[in-house]
């Protein structure tokens, strides 16, 4: 087997594991030597928020039937309730650092933390100590980076970690 360099690290291919098996070499160059990307979909704290549904095309369904206008507008008040109730309020719960919302928000903790380690032991000088992470819980993302203090941007604009609280004088 040859032995390969990079970036003054050492590399050789594994011996013996089929090319559709991951090893953890393989699992360790992969993240070495690429991009870090996440997606994180709407299930993912499916424990502490309620489900979205249908809710989208019960809107559409309900701006294409015939019903009268006025049974639409309640219609329409009951779906947005729903979602209001269902998917919105809970979102308190994270701001509140309510009991309910711990579970989400430390898995979520968890996650970030390796996610820097793993960033901060990279051996390459060529690609940014940084990891894309693409979630439909920005809030629960956004409390966990200023929870540990970590830069983050919504795609728009850059959010740097909260401020160190003033000192206080002895």
């Amino acid at each position: 087997m040859t032995d390969i360099s990079i970036n003054g690290i050492s590399h050789r291919p594994v011996s013996g594991i089929s090319e559709d098996s991951l090893s953890p070499e393989r699992l360790r160059t992969i993240v070495q030597e690429s991009y870090l990307n996440f997606l994180f979909g709407a299930g993912t704290p499916s424990s502490f928020f309620g489900l979205l549904g249908n809710v989208e095309d019960a809107l559409t369904e309900l701006a294409d039937s015939p019903a009268d206008d006025e049974v639409k507008v309640l219609v329409r008040a009951s779906i947005h309730a729903y979602f209001f109730d269902s998917v919105l309020v809970p979102n308190l719960k994270i701001i509140e650092r309510h009991a309910d919302a711990e579970p989400v928000l430390t898995s979520y903790a968890k996650f970030l933390r390796t996610v820097n380690r793993i960033l901060l032991k990279r051996h390459s000088s060529i690609l940014a100590k940084q990891a894309n992470i693409f979630t439909t819980k920005g809030l629960v993302r956004e409390e966990v980076t200023y929870d540990l203090w970590c830069s983050h941007t919504t795609g728009k604009d850059v959010h740097h970690a909260r401020p160190l609280p003033p000192r206080v004088p002895r």
